[in-house]
């Protein structure tokens, strides 16, 4: 229905709206689902939509200003009423703050640089020929040029004529052509050459945009940006095949035959082929008698013609290589030719190096043969057996392989490749099937190979596991991989072990030597009870043992030592005992007559000790600890040792300062671990040899039982220093249990008071200190101080100061010890500037040397 003339502007603007349409775009095309708002939403939404259309259209959005007038005056409750359904995209399109924000960024940089221009929004098709608001109509707007204004660029054409020239096309696949197309289009005034070639956004995109062209069309536009006249805006003359040679000049021609050129050795290298230097010099000079171009580059020598030619080829062709060939010329390739020859060359003679591997293989497997026919027994050692096992050249052939020709510098490393070579060498052997074996031919189709040879590596994983673990299906599990051996031959070798100890203690009057130990050499001893089995269900069937070790310092190369019995195999010893024949012990019990819990007659006395009779011992450690505290303190937290301690900088968000330690200096226990690993070989500690004795089958706390562990490690140490003038008793360690009652037995047995010297190990000695330094800081403030710091809680700080802690307690003395040494050696320094200058540097190196390392020992003293 038209409006009467009588209507107002906006209400003839109104009636011409179908508000079965979406207004925003008034069509019927499928844009989505047409549908009203939510009810509880439909005067909101309205709002929100009007506001929207006439904020963009006075910013001048030109899709909008046309919206704004078709809507005129509408209030969002004509629109509810008028019941306007809308595209769900159209309204969300329309009302996009982001899109509204542009619209208002493009509308204040339009009035600041007064371009009218900058209003026309950025949307597909064809620019809007509405003007913004303000603009009288006379203004200049500028012509943007797209895709769709102008004809369909065709790729199979020529880039330049689109076929309006008939001729064979060329692509671009150099440089040079790359760089000519791109100098033509910028000082072009062709729109439709600028807009096909605008999505070129670096050189290489100009090879991936198989850009095609007929060289008289590059040739004549080339000339002509040469000759200095712009390119304008047609297209190539329609000029016949044949190169204008009259029009063209002596120019034209060297670059055709130039492009002619690199384009035939483009060619030519993608085809595989392989050309040399004097080929390619032979080509360009027929070029350019082809063109009769005469004198084209003037060079003192024929080098460097051939220089000035190689450079040109690499420029303008591509994936192009030289290969420089003795005493020959130089060759002309792709490094696709060059995979190629080298993998046909690698394929020939891959051949020729698997023959050499199977002659190699055969060797090995002959001399792996001859190795299975004298078989390795256990003899109660692993040690010192991998000649007898593998073949030396089979070794030899896995460290080849493993570390090939290379030298290793460290003895660490070479023992890590010596130990890998034999654990695989040792597999190899244990794998390898005789002819016999493979020529079998079984009953049952799944019958597996039977192993004909054990080797160190696959027994002592077995035996290790077996004492680890007491199973039976990790040792079948092991053996069925090729790591171990079967359950059965476990048991044979554990008897084979205990039949070696019995012997051994047979020979030596009932005292069991253990291989290795150095005759000569002093004794250390150790006993302590071993609980096994203790939460059974009933209480009953418990193990408890008593075991003995023996410390002595590692036997240098020259020394002897005691060498293991070597045992039969079951294999050849058929009188072997098995397991069921072990004894429950090989250690029988001395009757004592010692019974209850009795008290000595008489107390140990020592009447010559006096307090700091030892001071001389401690004052080493003593001087130790006091320089490891000064550096220490000196180089916490950045401080400067002659300057005062530098303020904390960083701080949280909630403004508490942060400290951020930078301590080089190590704590107390590495700082003497580096300070002995550093120091000379004669000041470094020794280290001790353990060797174990066996079990004796009855608890530790028994008195028969600890007067049989006296006996045997008392003869043992007459059998190992028979000369030993003075008789001296040998030391024994034990735990404070223990202790106490071997105390009592030296003083009720008078055999071993003469020659036993009982002492609690290191750990019980520590825990007896700190028993006894708990009890000087009881009830001192600083055990009080402890829980106020928040460092431990009131339990345990009672249990460290009763010696029921060793770790805590040694971290809380070491806190406690380097506090009150910070604040006096602070107020020290400050009463003698001059002494703290003095040991500055010598602060500096201890630093230094904690650091890198190395020579802390140097730095310390």
């Amino acid at each position: 229905m038209m409006a009467s003339k009588s209507e107002p502007e906006e209400k003839r603007a109104r009636t011409e709206l179908n508000f079965k349409l979406w207004i925003k775009c008034q069509t019927s095309k499928d844009h989505g689902e047409l549908k009203e708002p939510p009810q509880s939403q439909k005067q909101a939404t309205y709002d929100t939509f009007l506001t929207a259309v006439r904020l963009r259209a006075q910013f001048g959005n030109t899709d909008f200003i046309a919206l704004n007038d078709r809507i005129g005056q509408l209030t969002a409750q004509d629109l509810c009423d008028s019941h306007v359904v809308w595209h769900r995209k159209c309204y969300a399109m329309s009302t996009n703050k982001g899109h509204i924000m542009r619209d208002e960024n493009r509308y204040n940089r339009a009035c600041e640089t007064s371009d009218v221009t900058l209003l026309s929004s950025r949307t597909k098709g064809r620019p809007s020929v509405s003007s913004p608001p303000g603009a009288t109509g006379n203004e200049p707007v500028s012509t943007k040029y797209t895709r769709s204004q102008l004809t369909a660029y065709d790729k199979t054409e020529c880039f330049f004529c689109q076929g309006k020239v008939h001729g064979p096309l060329h692509e671009c696949q150099s440089a040079n052509t790359r760089k000519q197309i791109k100098d033509i289009v910028n000082h072009s005034s062709n729109q439709e050459w600028k807009v096909n070639y605008a999505n070129v956004l670096s050189d290489d995109d100009a090879l991936s945009r198989d850009i095609v062209y007929h060289k008289k069309c590059i040739t004549e536009q080339w000339q002509s940006l040469k000759r200095g006249i712009a390119v304008e805006s047609g297209s190539c003359p329609k000029t016949t095949d044949r190169c204008n040679t009259d029009a063209s000049g002596p120019t034209l021609h060297h670059i055709t035959a130039e492009i002619e050129f690199f384009a035939e050795i483009q060619d030519r290298i993608n085809e595989g082929e392989f050309m040399t230097i004097d080929e390619a010099e032979e080509l360009y000079s027929s070029k350019m008698e082809q063109y009769k171009i005469e004198n084209v580059q003037k060079f003192s020598n024929a080098k460097s013609q051939r220089r000035w030619l190689r450079k040109s080829i690499e420029e303008n062709v591509k994936l192009v290589q030289f290969t420089p060939v003795p005493r020959k010329s130089t060759l002309i390739h792709s490094k696709a030719a060059q995979d190629a020859v080298v993998e046909k060359a690698v394929k020939s003679n891959r051949y020729v190096d698997m023959n050499k591997l199977f002659e190699a293989s055969r060797v090995l497997r002959k001399l792996i043969q001859e190795t299975k026919e004298d078989p390795w027994d256990f003899t109660g050692t692993l040690e010192n057996i991998d000649h007898c096992v593998v073949p030396q050249e089979l070794r030899s052939m896995v460290l080849w392989i493993m570390r090939g020709t290379t030298t290793v510098k460290t003895e660490a490393r070479i023992q890590e490749l010596d130990r890998s070579a034999s654990i695989i060498s040792q597999q190899i052997v244990q794998a390898h099937k005789s002819d016999r074996q493979l020529r079998y031919d079984p009953k049952s189709p799944v019958a597996a190979f039977r192993s004909t040879v054990e080797t160190p590596i696959t027994l002592g994983i077995s035996l290790y596991c077996d004492h680890k673990w007491r199973s039976q299906k990790l040792s079948n599990l092991l053996s069925q991989a090729g790591l171990g051996v079967p359950y059965g031959r476990v048991k044979q070798c554990v008897a084979q072990i205990s039949e070696g100890v019995q012997i051994n203690m047979e020979n030596n009057n009932g005292n069991y030597l253990p291989p290795g130990l150095q005759k000569g050499r002093r004794l250390r001893f150790s006993i302590d009870s071993v609980d096994a089995k203790v939460d059974t269900s009933d209480g009953r069937n418990s193990f408890h043992a008593t075991a003995m070790a023996v410390y002595q310092r590692e036997p240098s190369m020259d020394e002897t030592v005691v060498v293991a019995e070597e045992f039969a195999s079951p294999t050849h010893n058929k009188s072997a005992r098995s397991l069921k024949d072990v004894p429950m012990t090989v250690v029988p019990l001395i009757p004592s007559n010692i019974t209850g819990s009795p008290k000595p007659p008489t107390s140990p006395s020592y009447p010559d000790f006096k307090l700091g009779m030892n001071e001389e011992h401690l004052r080493e450690p003593t001087f130790d600890d006091l320089s490891w505290l000064l550096v220490r303190h000196y180089h916490r937290d950045h401080v400067n040792p002659v300057t005062e301690p530098a303020e904390p900088h960083d701080k949280s968000q909630d403004g508490e300062v942060i400290h951020v330690l930078d301590q080089p200096v190590p704590v107390w226990t590495a700082y003497n671990s580096l300070l002995r690993a550093t120091a000379s070989s004669t000041d470094s500690f020794k280290l001790d040899k353990v060797h174990s004795l066996p079990l004796i089958n009855a608890p530790a706390h028994e008195w028969t039982t600890l007067t049989t562990a006296l006996t045997q490690l008392s003869n043992l140490n007459k059998l190992m220093v028979p000369d030993d003038p003075g008789n001296e008793p040998i030391l024994v360690w034990l735990d404070m249990d223990l202790y106490k009652r071997v105390r009592k037995l030296s003083f009720l047995d008078l055999q071993f008071q003469a020659n036993i010297i009982p002492s609690p190990g290191p750990f019980h000695v520590v825990l007896c200190a700190l028993r006894c330094l708990g009890a000087t800081l009881e009830c001192s403030g600083l055990d009080e101080a402890w829980i106020e710091a928040g460092l431990y809680s009131s339990v345990t700080v009672a249990q460290i100061l009763n010696g029921k802690h060793h770790n805590r307690a040694l971290d809380a003395h070491q806190i406690t010890l380097q506090v009150p040494f910070d604040l006096w050696i602070e107020a020290f320094c400050k009463q003698h500037p001059v002494l703290l200058n003095k040991l500055t540097s010598a602060i500096d190196d201890v630093r230094t040397a904690c650091q890198d390392g190395r020579d802390i020992a140097h730095a310390h003293l």
